[in-house]
């Protein structure tokens, strides 16, 4: 759906987005909005959330891919998919005049205005920290510089003026002083090191260096800036709208974002195939397609006839026609998607206000709106057409469930929408609201807008669960329909592939991967076993087994057999062990490896023997040849003769023997 961008809004922000896109979220006091950067030209895909009564700051997280922001009318932090799914509230009791995330740091920053505290908190709000909590009065517009871990912000209150600290809090410094300080506002422009401030009071936007030197005036503005940010090129929320301000000297300054000017569509179609949204327009009477990023713009066909106004919009995809009403002429027509063959499907109708289209059993369903409308349904060809429902007040739209073969009406002169089977048979109804148009259904929820133009949501299987998405206001739309954008933000991980529903989303996982975006790696180990105490290790799509050593094996099954290599010799027989190897050694033969034989072994005992002997018997020869001569030998002698005659084996014998002389 794509809506004006000029409205009053109360904050806006860029988030980089990892598959090579950004996106931009803008917030108005009950509305969140979101457009792909690369080719915003004003038009924005509109959030339906619960929690937005006075919305004062947004945020993206691209990793986890939720919205968060601040409500200060609730007091609270919240968060949510971008389809409004999955809304929780994280922080409770907090006047939080403006959030900003730290996403690798997977923190939130928020200054609050109530306590005068700036603080943080893990984005699983285990462990809040108050940073700041001295000299403050109206802290806000809060913003980080990551990349030299510093936080920025504006002080609004008593003494005006804007400082930075690291994030922890600590190291705090004043970096510019303004006289008044009206709802300053500021961003960073980390790239070329430079900081912008609007100052509401002064109604000019001042720029400098990031140490709040060099201080000049870069744009002079009639209005209060809520919000600002920078995007190669510095972007405002004023009371106006979005204001774009090129940095550069070749373009103007204070450049206003063009919008799509729409002529109050009363019926509205998406081609998700080619991309195209089709619309008809009440205020001029014709009917349009239109790339969904508002680019070839084309009328398909106009002044249609006697000034009767158009209304309503199916289209049929696989045949490429559309069907719409003439409420007023009383008709169905039906064209090519290419804006050729025209032709009355249906005449002699009384106030068609409502279509829908089974695709797949090509039929047309329509309702009168009349006290007691009727609802009926006909071949694509016109023919077999019949009355299913006969008596509901005012029917003023359908929805065909058709997986659950059920069909549901709303009665605008009623709080009631009714259930029946596609054949007609009741099946009960849900309390609604009165005054109920264009109904459509997502999920397990049915949305519809109120003639106020206020936006609800009910479950289609509990009437308990009926919230207001939208308050009414004047000049709303006047049509809506949902669409299912979820693979244009390629929300599938880990290389899975995305496909498109009509209302809903799949993604189709290579091998290794699991869950519903494809986010869980399978866990190979699990139901594996590695033997013999081996280690097993998860991969993608594939494990492997660390073993201990002397197994080997995918599973550390086999014991590594180190008697492969033949190490026992001499005919020696190996045995294979845990880790290792033994030899059983012939006869004859001892050693780790068999590498000895007892015949070598006697031989050296035997020499050994013999040289002790002979040198035994010559010592002895000595020492009798000198006791008959009655001389003893001096010490050196005895030491000279000790070192001739020890032998290791023989221990200190020797010496014993010549002390004795």
């Amino acid at each position: 759906m794509y809506f004006q961008v000029i409205v009053m809004l109360t904050g806006l922000m860029f988030a980089p987005i990892c598959e090579g896109y950004d996106l931009i979220f803008l917030s108005t006091t009950n509305e969140i909005h979101y457009a792909n950067m690369s080719n915003f030209d004003g038009h924005t895909t509109y959030i339906p959330l619960i929690n937005t009564t006075d919305v004062s700051s947004v945020d993206y997280d691209p990793l986890e891919e939720y919205v968060y922001w601040a409500d200060v009318n609730k007091g609270i932090i919240v968060k949510a998919r971008l389809n409004g799914s999955d809304e929780n509230i994280l922080i409770e009791s907090v006047n939080a005049s403006t959030i900003t995330l730290d996403v690798e740091s997977r923190m939130i920053y928020w200054t609050d205005t109530s306590s005068h505290t700036i603080e943080r908190s893990d984005l699983g709000v285990t462990d809040k920290q108050i940073l700041v909590d001295e000299f403050l009065d109206q802290p806000r517009s809060i913003v980080l510089d990551k990349g030299n871990g510093k936080m920025y912000w504006a002080e609004s209150g008593i003494n005006p003026r804007i400082e930075r600290a690291n994030l922890d809090g600590s190291v705090r410094e004043e970096l510019v002083h303004t006289p008044l300080g009206t709802r300053l506002v500021l961003t960073l422009d980390t790239t070329k090191r430079q900081m912008y401030w609007a100052d509401g009071g002064l109604d000019h936007i001042m720029s400098s260096d990031m140490d709040g030197k060099h201080q000049q005036e870069i744009y002079k503005t009639n209005s209060n800036p809520s919000s600002m940010d920078f995007y190669e090129i510095l972007l405002l929320a004023e009371t106006e709208g979005l204001l774009e301000l090129d940095l550069g000297i070749e373009r103007d300054l204070g450049r206003p974002i063009e919008s799509f000017q729409h002529f109050q569509p009363t019926g509205i179609d998406f081609d998700p195939i080619d991309d195209k949204l089709y619309s008809v327009l009440y205020g001029n009477q014709t009917i349009i397609s239109v790339f969904r990023n508002g680019t070839d713009l084309k009328t398909l066909t106009t002044n249609i006839q006697d000034k009767r106004l158009p209304s309503n919009l199916a289209i049929s995809l696989d045949t490429k026609e559309i069907f719409w009403s003439m409420p007023q002429l009383g008709t169905i027509e039906r064209m090519t998607l290419f804006g050729n063959n025209r032709e009355t499907y249906k005449s002699n109708l009384r106030r068609v206000v409502a279509l829908a289209l089974d695709v797949e059993n090509r039929y047309v369903y329509w309702a009168s709106f009349l006290k007691e409308g009727d609802v009926k349904c006909a071949k694509y060809t016109g023919d077999e057409e019949k009355t299913l429902v006969g008596d509901v007040m005012y029917p003023s739209s359908i929805v065909l469930d058709l997986p659950n073969n059920t069909m549901y009406i709303a009665a605008a002169a009623e709080t009631s929408i009714y259930q029946y089977k596609l054949d007609g048979t009741i099946i009960g109804k849900l309390k609604a609201k009165e005054n109920i148009y264009y109904m459509t259904m997502m999920g397990d929820f049915l949305y519809f807008y109120e003639k106020d133009s206020s936006l609800y949501r009910i479950n289609k299987n509990d009437d308990n669960q009926l919230t207001v998405l939208r308050s009414g206001n004047e000049g709303g739309f006047t049509s809506f329909k949902i669409i299912r954008t979820s693979c244009l933000l390629s929300p599938c991980k880990n290389n899975g592939t995305c496909i498109n529903g009509i209302e809903s989303f799949n993604c189709s996982c290579i091998d290794g991967f699991s869950g519903t975006l494809c986010e869980t790696d399978i866990d190979e180990c699990v139901g594996v076993t590695c033997h013999n105490n081996g280690t097993c290790v998860d991969k993608i799509n594939s494990y492997y087994c660390i073993c201990l050593p002397g197994f080997t094996g995918r599973q550390c099954q086999t014991d590594t057999d180190e008697c492969v290599s033949n190490p026992c010799q001499n005919n020696g027989t190996c045995v294979d062990v845990i880790n290792g190897y033994m030899c059983s050694c012939v006869q004859g033969f001892v050693g780790d490896r068999c590498e000895s034989g007892l015949g070598y072994i006697a031989f050296a005992v035997g020499s050994t023997l013999f040289v002790a002997a002979m040198i035994t018997y010559g010592l002895r020869r000595t020492l009798i040849r000198r006791k008959k001569n009655n001389s003893t030998l001096n010490p050196p002698h005895k030491k000279e003769l000790h070192s001739l005659v020890h032998l290791p084996s023989f221990g200190n014998s020797g010496i014993y023997m010549l002390n004795d002389l």
